[in-house]
């Protein structure tokens, strides 16, 4: 199974740690992602903070 967390730093929603604690519990394809500057939604429309090139990379080594 593949998972992929993108997080903001500093959050209270789910704070870094945590998100590492979750990331953990995955296997080996799982990348976490922290994006300094998003807010809690601003990954839907803020697109100069979207990490278009590694969710693209992301992608393109597990989705075969």
């Amino acid at each position: 199974m593949l998972h992929l967390l993108v997080v903001k730093p500093n959050t209270p929603v789910v704070p870094p740690m945590k998100s590492q604690q979750i990331r953990q519990q995955f296997n080996v394809n799982s990348l976490i992602f922290i994006v300094p500057g998003a807010g809690h939604v601003d990954l839907y429309d803020r697109v100069d903070l979207i990490p278009f090139a590694k969710l693209t990379s992301f992608f393109k080594d597990h989705l075969k």
